[in-house]
């Protein structure tokens, strides 16, 4: 069962925070909370105020009421590796605007983490994402089927382009549409449908965030096969 009630460590932790001054690195925004039980309901009532929240590695999921909004009392952790911001696995630093309260939240399953419904609440918030920078130049990922895109784990939005030859041999793939970091590229876009291992081609692919499992699936002849937590992703994109 879900609790409604604020952690009175992290009521006390914010107020330690608020009384320092403190702020998440260059940011002018207040810091809300360093760990995944910090909540929102410190900063009710201050409606259009931003609060920056610090997610360690390895989190442990706690309670979210609310898709897009939520109430002021949910794990914004949690509701970070919810809407898709960041991971159980790698954490990461948010941002969220404080929201009047609404009549109803509606639950959703995303990313692994179930939310649930509720009704009228007192206070809400909601993500603040940066807009996304403009693409940069596609720079060369490799020329094999042994490449994979492990080198470039961290790099989030570069773009790189791969040359499969014809008649390659196929390599490990994790994932499926979202693929993890040590896949074997060009065997990842035989299982998209992107190239066939006869032919071979050239294929883009844009970095992401790791996440913290990939499902295995068997499509266009190539087995991928399910993983784990992955410090790298990726997705096939056009040039």
């Amino acid at each position: 069962m879900f609790t409604r009630a604020c952690s009175v460590g992290s009521a006390v932790l914010v107020a330690l925070l608020l009384a320092a001054g403190a702020s998440a690195g260059p940011s002018a925004n207040p810091v809300g909370g360093l760990d995944w039980n910090a909540n929102a309901a410190t900063f009710r009532g201050q409606n259009g105020v931003q609060v920056d929240y610090r997610c360690p590695a390895g989190g442990i999921i706690g309670s979210v009421y609310g898709t897009g909004v939520y109430t002021d009392d949910s794990s914004v952790c949690s509701a970070a590796v919810h809407a898709g911001l960041i991971t159980v696995a790698s954490g990461g630093k948010v941002t969220i605007k404080i929201l009047p309260g609404r009549a109803s939240y509606l639950g959703s399953t995303r990313h692994g983490v179930t939310s649930a419904s509720y009704g009228a609440w007192t206070g809400s918030y909601s993500f603040v994402v940066a807009p996304k920078p403009a693409a940069g130049p596609i720079l060369d990922g490799g020329r094999t089927w042994k490449a994979t895109a492990a080198a470039f784990q961290g790099k989030i939005g570069s773009r790189y382009r791969y040359s499969c030859p014809p008649n390659g041999k196929l390599g490990p793939v994790f994932g499926a549409k979202v693929y993890a970091a040590k896949s074997s590229v060009c065997s990842a876009a035989v299982h998209a449908g992107k190239i066939s291992a006869t032919q071979g081609g050239n294929v883009v692919i844009l970095m992401q965030a790791g996440r913290s499992s990939y499902p295995g699936t068997f499509k266009n002849g190539v087995t991928s096969r399910a993983a784990g937590a992955s410090k790298g992703s990726f997705i096939f994109t056009k040039a």
